[in-house]
Formats: structure tokens, sequence, C-alpha cells
């Protein structure tokens, strides 16, 4: 990531190994970066993952982690683009 910046898809797996992190704290290190404001390691707003996992918990956790930040975050910039834009926008006020 470093060198080619976030990638628009990542496959995860939770268990990496023993003694490692899981996929879950790979999980939330990248929104972690995200809501930091770290430009080069930003989730596109086209993000998408997929949890090949063999361990249904940790997919499942994963999945509901990172489903309920994209979901937060599609709130907001809805949210922003609704009330940040001109008062006499036809967008906004129909």
């Amino acid at each position: 990531m470093r060198v080619h910046g976030m990638q628009g898809y990542i496959s995860f797996d939770h268990d990496l190994g023993e003694n490692e992190r899981t996929g879950y704290d790979i999980a939330k290190l990248l929104v972690d970066l995200d809501m930091n404001g770290e430009r080069e390691f930003a989730l596109p707003a086209e993000f998408e993952f997929y949890v090949h996992s063999q361990n249904p918990i940790g997919k499942a956790n994963i999945e509901a982690y990172l489903n309920n930040y994209r979901g937060g975050k599609r709130y907001i910039r809805r949210y922003l683009a609704r009330y940040s834009a001109k008062p006499n926008s036809p967008a906004i006020y129909p």
C-alpha cells in the first residue's frame, strides 16, 4: 500500500497465522487510517472487499465492521452533499 496506494478491492482472511494480527485487525487499521485523513491510505468511494476466511465468526466480524463503516461514510457524504450546497439549489429544494 505504501508503494501503490490504497486498492479498490481487498480480499481478507481472518486467521493469518499463529502470533500474527488477524484480518479483523487489518480491517480496523484501514478504517483508522481512513478516518485519520491519511490521503495515501484513504478508502476509495467504490471500495469493495471479500472475506475468504474459513473462520465463520472472524469472517462475520470483518464483514460487519467494514460494511458498517462504508454505510456510515455513504450517509455522511449524502448529508454533506445535501446540506452544504447553496440554499437555492434545485437538487436540495425541489
